[in-house]
């Protein structure tokens, strides 16, 4: 019995563990990249190309997986402490020695185990256990960092703050230090869309953009997966509300104006005709694209993958 549910415990602890490491890369690298974020990784992008070709030549191949699911997890933890540790992840982690030590020591040996289906034992538990302060360090900065310093929000009970001069203020000047003032405007013409029911909104967190809509209704799942097909190369994350009807694009600022506007354009279109009164966005839609909603994905530690606060 203690193996049974040891073996299933150490399976959910990676599982959480390495798919957190996926979505905290993908953040950081699309923020300082943009479009060419793959290329940040250097060989490591060769083998993500090369087994995406073996997939592909088997006839395996899942198009809704995400690039990073093909990196093994000493590899993501290579991208961390080497390949992005100067350009994001120092300013996370602080100090490299002190968190590559004793928090990951012995972490990919727990992941094989699990993978390959062998029995973990407790010194398997302790170096999960031991893992976990990893995992605390990038709450504490996700939970302190990630806060939007610019917002209108697109939220029907909202209407005064969408107005608020300082937020104006505050999003059209990080927009024009980025050469992107040309994404308020598109904003702007957007406002049109609350003749049919939707409320746009808009917001600045760390290194990127988001573009929100609402509606009183409910948005049917098949737009907005075409949309995701279409565009999840160039989004970073999508959230979905689910107790408040609303989607919520993220895209980094390195993406330039032009490309800001139109997946703007896009899924202000997806959403308009998605529009429906009856059935609302089951939970795995966004999910199977890795890139994630908000509400209902359990109790254990989710805010992590989606730490912004508004």
């Amino acid at each position: 019995m203690f193996l049974r549910d040891a073996d299933y415990d150490a399976y959910r602890k990676v599982l959480f563990f390495e798919t957190l490491l996926r979505r905290v890369i993908r953040w950081e690298a699309r923020g300082i990249r943009g479009r060419q974020w793959l290329a940040a990784f250097g060989p490591l992008q060769d083998k993500i190309e090369q087994r995406i070709q073996a997939e592909k030549s088997s006839g395996s191949f899942n198009p809704h997986s995400s690039e990073l699911s093909y990196l093994s997890l000493s590899e993501l933890l290579e991208i961390i402490f080497h390949v992005l540790w100067r350009d994001c992840f120092q300013r996370v982690l602080g100090n490299k020695k002190h968190m590559r030590g004793d928090p990951c020591r012995g972490l990919n040996n727990v992941r094989n185990k699990v993978a390959h289906f062998r029995p973990v034992d407790p010194g398997d538990a302790h170096t999960l256990e031991k893992a976990n302060y990893l995992l605390e360090v990038l709450e504490f900065h996700y939970k302190e960092n990630l806060v939007a310093t610019a917002y209108l929000p697109g939220d029907f009970d909202r209407g005064e703050d969408q107005l608020d001069e300082e937020e104006v203020s505050k999003l059209t000047c990080f927009l024009k230090e980025h050469d992107a003032n040309a994404v308020w405007d598109e904003f702007q013409e957007q406002e049109s869309v609350r003749a049919i029911g939707l409320s746009p909104g808009i917001g600045v967190v760390s290194h990127h953009v988001f573009y929100e809509l609402h509606t009183r209704g409910s948005f049917a799942a098949s737009r907005l997966v075409e949309f995701l097909e279409q565009n999840k190369h160039v989004i970073t994350f999508m959230n979905v509300g689910t107790e408040v009807p609303y989607v919520r694009t993220f895209m980094p600022i390195a993406l330039g104006s032009s490309e800001i506007r139109r997946l703007i354009k896009k899924v202000t279109v997806a959403a308009r005709n998605g529009l429906i009164n009856q059935r609302s966005i089951p939970p795995n839609v966004v999910r199977d694209f890795d890139l994630g909603y908000t509400e209902s994905l359990g109790a254990e530690k989710t805010n992590l993958y989606f730490g912004f606060v508004f």
